[in-house]
């Protein structure tokens, strides 16, 4: 009889320890080239105890991936309880957004392959669904807030924010300057520039 991993997970038990091998797995090389065999070994398991608790290694995904998005979500919630005006929020908005993903890519030791796989599979797309929507609102209450207190400037709240949402979207993917890697600071800092602060020099 298999036991249920919504009765065991969260326990730290031989579940966790599937989870965590298979996080610095996928993490490193990616989903499709990582086994279930290989996960076993990793965590210092049977092949036969991982599927205990786990059907196939896509299920193991998705609850890291599922956990992953709540874990983040949690962050940019408590994230945007600190500032007090609508520009700052937003700042706060980029910088978590941004920052908490390249901090954990960095702890996994995660590829860009292994990223890119993860960001096109049908696991992370159901997440975007789940969890874009909140977040465009999020956005777009913020940009209403900034302009009603003279803050911003634009026509449609509701494009802007959709705007604003996929751009940081795409930063989650990699990006190659030459030979150098693009931090997540870095990243964060070019894009708080370009939407708060704006591409057009102002007359004095």
């Amino acid at each position: 009889m298999k036991t249920s991993p919504k009765s065991s997970r969260g326990l730290g038990g031989k579940d966790q320890r599937i989870l965590d091998a298979a996080k610095i797995l996928f993490s490193r090389f990616g989903l499709k080239k990582t086994s279930i065999e290989e996960i076993a070994q990793h965590a210092g398991l049977g092949k036969g105890t991982v599927y205990l608790y786990f059907k196939s290694k896509d299920e193991i995904f998705s609850v890291l991936a599922s956990g992953f998005a709540a874990e983040f979500d949690k962050a940019l919630n408590e994230a945007l309880q600190i500032p007090t005006s609508p520009t700052e929020k937003l700042r706060a908005f980029i910088e978590t957004r941004v920052g908490f993903f390249g901090r954990c890519f960095k702890e996994y030791g995660s590829t860009a392959e292994s990223i890119l796989e993860a960001e096109a599979s049908s696991v992370v797309e159901g997440i975007r669904k789940q969890y874009g929507a909140g977040h465009v609102k999020i956005i777009a209450d913020l940009l209403e807030d900034g302009k009603s207190r003279g803050e911003f400037s634009f026509e449609n709240p509701q494009f802007t924010a959709l705007a604003i949402y996929h751009i940081l979207e795409s930063l989650v993917r990699p990006w190659n300057g030459d030979s150098e890697v693009v931090t997540s600071e870095e990243k964060a800092k070019a894009c708080v520039a370009l939407l708060l602060d704006g591409l057009l020099k102002r007359k004095p």
